[in-house]
């Protein structure tokens, strides 16, 4: 008779729910029952399977394909090393261009752990848990389970394989390069390199072994260009350069300026490199000089090349009261060294075969169309002509003062000027075309270029100091010159009022300390033997006095006899004068509206000077004689 569910209906009394509770326990106790019973059958019945396979994998257990239902575990081993094949049988082909290699799996790193994959298919079914095991082992039975192949990839093996292939593969790049061998140009092409990329390959060779499939891997290598491939363009540019000379010009040039200078193809050889330019994206060479080289051609012009503004020189017309231009303003000019630097370069690099070198420039502070008002010159200054003798000088001593002279004919002194007659006389030598004269260098009378320059900067001097311009440096002569003390002159002036130049050591300077430009003109007459320096400009109201005082006569020394081989017999010459030495001591004040605005001591020491004579050797004097009259 079918038992019917017993619910509780609405409206039933109390009495009924106690038999409802009972009957609900009965329900679940039945249950229980039934899945314990369930279990134990499970597990009777898996264990009963279990030992039936006892050293067999299960039915349905299959590995990488291959059947292994029911085989012992030693014929299952036997089966997988006969089956599985691939890591040795696999064919892994890298290919470059027409080349290949072939590698096995194995080779690569790839191999199958057969113990591991074997433990792994005989695990099935046996969990350790009679329900889940008794589940599996009936359900691999009639579905099949795939067990997984257990392998190793060693990634330093394929890695090591991939690096022996780079060992064949790479090649380094080479940079082109383009050498001068003396006159010839001799170009080298550069040379692409390859480098096998390892990290995408080894990604590459991951693919097949993973899936156990052959393949054939495109081998990915990289192409590093060299800088610089082709040089021919280059190589043809040096053949221009060397096929003429090289020319570096002076832009204005004047009288005296070294150049053009011209650099022969075997010279310009020597001097030239090849450097490295890079040109936005890519590089190139360019044809250069070597830097060392061009600094070493333009180092010495610096001075040689550079000239110091000279202002435009005048004369005074005293008829009319003004100037008239006697020679023009010189721009000065310094070598930009540079911008030279990159002018010679720049002319090179393109082929092009003569440059210009680069000069800054400087105006002069007086051009050529200055005015007597404009300058602030009214005339000769009070006492501004002084004159000295050179009466009795010889050919070549007149000739060296008439050259030194004219160098301050019409020359400007700008106010708050320091001049220099250094800087104005310039070289005194034969090549600055002085002749051969008596001149004194330090405690010797001698010949040399230029002697009688000294007359000039002593009538300079003399002018200076009777005009009060303060001076800044004089230096007296060791002794007393003659020249300068025979009573000529507007004021007779005598010891103590010499100077002497000897550039560039020895300078006479003085300021022109007035509001006005100081025109200063010469003059040297050879009929009277007479230099004159005059001072153009206004006067500022000052005056000079000044006294002389010499004293400590000192008598001169026996003359000296020198050996002259070029004397005939008994043939003697006097080339030195005897002179007594003494101090000379001079003051000067300058005064204005009655206000001392400068007073000095000059103090000069002159040392006693002997005579000298020179003698044949066939006829020799003994010292101290007196030379013959």
């Amino acid at each position: 008779m079918a038992t019917q569910p017993i619910v509780p209906v609405r409206g039933s009394s109390p009495a009924a729910l106690p038999r409802l509770a009972t009957a609900l326990i009965e329900a679940a106790a039945t249950g229980l029952m039934a899945l314990l019973t369930l279990t134990i059958l499970a597990g009777a019945s898996a264990g009963v399977y279990r030992a039936a396979y006892e050293g067999r994998l299960f039915p349905g257990v299959s590995v990488a394909g291959l059947n292994l239902s029911g085989l012992t575990t030693d014929d299952a081993a036997r089966q997988l090393a006969a089956g599985l094949t691939y890591p040795y049988a696999g064919r892994i082909v890298f290919r470059d261009g027409e080349r290949t290699w072939t590698a096995t799996p194995s080779e690569l790193g790839l191999n199958v752990d057969l113990g591991a994959t074997l433990g792994a298919a005989y695990g099935v079914g046996r969990v350790s848990n009679p329900l889940i095991d008794a589940f599996m082992q009936l359900y691999t039975r009639f579905a099949g389970r795939s067990s997984p192949l257990v392998v190793q990839y060693d990634v330093a093996r394929a890695q090591a394989y991939l690096q022996a292939l780079a060992a064949q593969i790479d090649q380094p790049v080479q940079e082109a390069s383009v050498e001068l061998v003396g006159t010839e140009v001799v170009a080298h092409e550069g040379q692409i390199g390859r480098q096998l990329d390892l990290a995408t390959n080894l990604a590459l060779v991951a693919v097949p072994l993973g899936g156990m499939t052959d393949m054939e891997i495109p081998l990915v290598v990289q192409q590093i260009a060299p800088e610089v491939l082709d040089p021919t363009e280059q190589a043809g540019l040096a053949r221009v350069m060397l096929s003429q000379p090289f020319t570096v010009n002076v832009p204005e040039m004047t009288s005296g300026d070294p150049g053009p200078f011209l650099f022969q193809p075997e010279q310009l050889a020597r001097m030239l490199t090849f450097r490295k330019v890079n040109t936005g994206s890519e590089a190139a060479f360019s044809l250069a000089m070597q830097e060392d080289k061009l600094a070493a051609f333009l180092a010495p012009l610096v001075g040689t090349l550079e000239h110091k503004p000279q202002n435009a020189r005048y004369l005074f017309d005293e008829a009319s009261g003004q100037v008239a231009l006697y020679r023009s303003a010189v721009r000065g000019r310094a070598l930009n060294v540079e911008a030279s630097t990159s002018a010679i370069q720049g002319a090179i690099a393109r082929g092009e075969h003569a440059a210009s070198l680069v000069f800054e420039y400087t105006n002069a502070l007086a051009g050529d169309n200055e005015s007597a008002a404009g300058l602030g010159i009214t005339g000769l200054l009070p006492l501004g002509l002084q004159y000295t003798s050179f009466k009795g000088s010889s050919d070549s001593r007149i000739h060296n003062i008439t050259l030194a002279a004219e160098k301050f004919n019409g020359v400007l002194v700008a106010p708050g000027e320091i001049f220099s007659m250094a800087d104005h006389l310039g070289d005194v030598s034969f090549d600055t075309g002085y002749a051969e004269a008596l001149i004194i260098v330090g405690n010797s009378t001698i010949k040399g270029a230029g002697g009688g320059v000294c007359q000039v900067s002593t009538t300079l001097y003399r002018t200076v100091f009777m005009t009060g311009f303060p001076m800044v440096e004089r230096h007296p002569h060791a002794y007393r010159v003659g020249y300068y003390e025979n009573n000529d002159g507007p004021v007779h002036l005598g010891a103590g009022f010499d100077a002497t130049v000897f550039v560039p050591q020895v300078d006479f300077r003085f300021q022109n300390d007035s509001p006005y430009w100081i025109l200063m003109e010469t003059d040297v007459e050879r009929a009277s033997g007479r230099i004159t320096w005059r001072f153009y400009s206004t006067s500022d109201g000052r005056t000079v006095d000044w006294t002389r005082n010499v004293t400590n006569r000192v008598d001169a020394p026996p003359p000296r006899w020198v050996e002259n081989a070029e004397l005939a017999p008994d043939e003697w010459k006097q080339v030195d004068w005897a002179v007594e030495g003494a101090d000379a001591y001079v003051t000067r004040t300058v005064t204005r509206g009655g206000q001392i605005i400068n007073s000095e001591n000059i103090n000069t020491h002159y040392v006693a000077w002997a005579a000298m004579c020179q003698y044949s050797p066939s006829t020799p004097v003994g010292d101290g004689s007196p030379c013959p009259p």
